[in-house]
């Protein structure tokens, strides 16, 4: 097993209540849900659990493995993630163009790109050198890369994971040397891209009227964050109890999954969604402080890679839910309902405490 004590102790220990913590919220926003489509109110939680389980034994098995042998392989854990990520849009082997389908196993192969990017990107970076200050030669890789990546999780429709990649590998860049002028030519074209990308489709640029518009239609597309906030303010200071929220009883959708954060304000309150942020900024100043203190910069890249992804991600996720952004269709890490989202989430710490020991 992990040892809990050492340099990636604070990073394991948030990690531990996070999990745990959004077992319990699972459960308490998902039973109404559970026991109505499936006659089961245990249903996500028992399959919540398995990838719990099943993620932990990752965190091990990725805490303990020779870590040059993952970054060697990285190249090819992005091609196959990649890869899968292209089966996606084969309508008989997809469930709602996001999650592949191979007989009983179903799973997010986005997920695993996350993973396999930034160790990728990381490994690219330190083999360019000095390099990455030439646009061409050190950028224009990544944006071919990232376009490609872009296309298929743009076809499933997923927006908001493609954008959340594109930030992850910023991210990476910046902390790799680019020149920001060279990313501040990608932002410039690449923004315009999204914002035409982002409403080519109906539904998305319904959302958008409906944020920026008065009311923001609270019965139709603007009915999800409407439920939210109403979920929020019914909750006051201390909330209503855990298990208490009324929210969960059909009235708010994805209540256990996107807006799971909701549920957590509705029953805990101001305090104690106070302390689920608490918990994110703790495990980022752990992320990067680990970060800080690598001599290899390849592994440094990684620790800050993954670091970035999950807190960026809950921070997007803590946005929408309070109406601060658009709705999007991010989960929060650790917390939410979704097996293959936590499994690799959890290998993502193991690299990091593994990366932290060595």
């Amino acid at each position: 097993m992990v040892d809990y004590e050492g340099p990636s102790s604070g990073l394991l220990l948030s990690t531990f209540f996070l999990t745990a913590f959004g077992l319990i919220m699972v459960y308490s926003s998902s039973w109404a849900y559970a026991d109505y489509y499936y006659g089961n109110s245990y249903y996500l939680l028992l399959k919540q659990t398995i990838a719990a389980v099943l993620g932990t034994a990752g965190l091990v098995f990725f805490a303990k493995i020779d870590l040059d042998r993952i970054i060697n392989w990285s190249g090819y854990i992005l091609a196959g993630f990649t890869l899968l990520t292209l089966l996606t849009l084969v309508p008989p082997l997809s469930t709602g163009g996001r999650w592949l389908d191979l007989g009983p196993l179903s799973f997010q192969p986005t997920e695993g790109l996350k993973l396999g990017l930034v160790i990728w990107a990381s490994l690219g970076i330190v083999d360019l050198g000095k390099r990455i200050k030439d646009f061409k030669q050190g950028i224009m890789p990544f944006v071919v890369v990232m376009g490609f990546i872009s296309l298929l999780t743009l076809l499933q429709p997923n927006f908001s994971t493609t954008a959340l990649l594109i930030a992850t590998v910023g991210f990476l860049l910046f902390l790799g040397g680019a020149r920001l002028a060279d990313l501040g030519k990608v932002i410039g074209f690449g923004v315009p891209l999204l914002g035409g990308i982002l409403v080519m489709e109906p539904y998305r640029l319904q959302r958008l009227i409906s944020f920026f518009g008065p009311g923001r239609d609270p019965k139709e597309t603007g009915y999800q964050l409407t439920q939210s906030l109403l979920a929020f303010g019914s909750g006051g200071v201390f909330g209503k109890g855990l298990g208490q929220s009324v929210a969960k009883f059909l009235y708010l959708p994805s209540g256990y999954n996107d807006f799971i954060y909701s549920i957590v304000g509705e029953e805990l309150g101001f305090v104690g969604s106070l302390l689920v942020i608490g918990l994110f900024l703790f495990f980022g100043i752990e992320g990067f402080r680990i970060t800080l203190e690598q001599d290899d910069r390849i592994k440094g890249l990684i620790a800050g890679g993954f670091t970035f992804l999950i807190c960026f991600q809950a921070l997007l996720n803590f946005s929408v839910t309070l109406g601060l952004i658009p709705v999007t269709g991010l989960t929060l890490p650790f917390i939410s309902y979704g097996g293959t989202s936590l499994i690799v989430s959890l290998a993502m710490v193991g690299i990091l405490v593994n990366i932290a020991r060595s």
